[in-house]
């Protein structure tokens, strides 16, 4: 859809699946080899968040998906559907959450409107910073602890 209206776009897809085969022909089928790079496994998943410029997670079920995480603190706006605890991660505008035929939109949204995208990475991270950091976690477990021994 995106690329029938002329926009620039690559999408890189890290990791392997049952679906690696389907996904392959798709590609093909669809002309979107340029757009569409299949990465596979990798280690560097840092260094590839910190050169994009979106995340996206069409997942069909999650729980609380660190890679959602690791995008938060990575400061990428995100795009994911609403699965798992994601939608409550993602509300109040720390990202964008919709069903996968609407990822095309989103995507669009997020192209034209970057400067917003990245105001809502930044409330994301500033999120996760304060409840799932090392040191929230470290305070939540001592209240937790100190409440149990009263």
């Amino acid at each position: 859809k995106l690329k029938r209206k002329g926009k620039k776009f690559q999408i890189q897809i890290v990791g392997e699946g049952s679906k690696m085969n389907e996904l392959q022909q798709a590609i093909a089928e669809k002309d979107l080899k340029s757009e569409v790079i299949l990465m596979g496994k990798r280690m560097d998943v840092p260094a590839l968040m910190a050169a994009a410029h979106c995340f996206l997670m069409p997942s069909l079920w999650e729980g609380m998906p660190i890679t959602i995480l690791e995008a938060g603190v990575s400061r990428l706006p995100i795009i994911s559907t609403p699965v798992g605890n994601i939608s409550h991660l993602l509300k109040g505008e720390r990202g964008y959450i919709a069903p996968i035929n609407e990822f095309p939109d989103q995507m669009q949204k997020v192209m034209d409107h970057y400067p917003a995208a990245i105001l809502r990475s930044e409330k994301l991270y500033s999120h996760i910073k304060a409840h799932f950091s090392l040191d929230s976690s470290y305070q939540k477990l001592i209240e937790l602890y100190t409440k149990a021994l009263g």
